[in-house]
């Protein structure tokens, strides 16, 4: 019955995924694809996340752009987003960042017939118009140039300022200029939006961990969470393994290592756990 039905291939294709089966989703996701001849923008960006996860970001980048060259407009919209997030992961800052102005001028445009649009497809394009910024955000905080990052997340905050993501990529942006007090305070924002908030929890246990004493304990409890929550994350992992050597935990440490070393060589550039289970379209 799979063999017929494409739903079901993208569904094993997931769950190959999720379980770091990578090979075997690579099949699932191009069987499901041929069986739609190319039609659907779900399995396109499931299969684009499963070749990132392969660190075969350059045939993950020729897939996007298959992908965008076989979708209808509105459906490149997201697809485009992991090609520029591609470009970045592979240190190419000025395509990435000319591919995200891309995306935010097809945005803006259909920002002109919003009248005419759904509300949640509304919801969708502001969100998607956000993290547009805060990727460009984080991108300018890699390359230190704080004035570029502080624009793009501003725009992003004049969408939605309560916006987890928000406070994180600004509580980022402060640690890279060590203002580590600053960022701590940004990233406990984040967490009192949304106390599941995995990389804010990752990331003040970091700041935490380098502070050494007391504040050990705390960093570990933030990261068993954000393990608890997420526990495919490999800069937990790491970080959970630095605070237990330095409380002297050997062994518990070097198992973490081993686990963030493992993970971190089938990470995706989006969490698969972003991309629905079902395939929609």
């Amino acid at each position: 019955m799979a063999k017929y039905n494409p739903e079901i291939m993208y569904s094993l294709a997931w769950e190959n995924a999720m379980q770091r089966k990578l090979n075997a989703a690579v099949e699932s996701a191009t069987e499901c694809l041929e069986m739609v001849m190319g039609g659907s923008v779900s399995a396109w960006k499931l299969l684009i996340l499963i070749l990132s996860a392969q660190q075969n970001l350059h045939e993950a980048e020729a897939v996007a752009d298959i992908a965008i060259d076989e979708a209808e407009i509105d459906d490149q919209l997201d697809i485009l987003r992991l090609k520029a997030q591609i470009q970045a992961s592979r240190g190419q800052f000025k395509p990435s960042v000319e591919s995200f102005r891309v995306l935010l001028a097809i945005i803006q445009a259909k920002k002109e017939v919003w009248k005419s649009t759904t509300c949640s497809e509304v919801k969708s394009l502001q969100k998607l118009e956000m993290d547009t910024w805060l990727d460009l955000a984080s991108i300018y905080t890699k390359l230190e140039a704080w004035h570029d990052s502080n624009i793009c997340l501003d725009k992003a905050r004049s969408i939605d300022f309560f916006y987890p993501k928000c406070w994180h990529v600004r509580g980022l942006q402060l640690e890279g200029q060590s203002l580590h007090q600053e960022a701590l305070t940004a990233f406990t924002f984040a967490l009192s939006i949304n106390p599941d908030y995995v990389p804010s929890m990752v990331s003040m246990a970091g700041i935490l961990q380098n502070l050494g004493g007391n504040s050990l304990s705390i960093a570990r409890t933030f990261l068993r969470n954000a393990l608890r929550l997420e526990p495919t994350s490999h800069r937990a992992w790491l970080d959970l393994g630095l605070v237990l050597k330095s409380e002297g935990s050997l062994v518990e440490a070097a198992d973490c290592f081993q686990a963030a070393y493992e993970l971190k060589e089938l990470s995706p550039i989006q969490d698969f756990s972003e991309q629905l289970p079902i395939m929609l379209h």
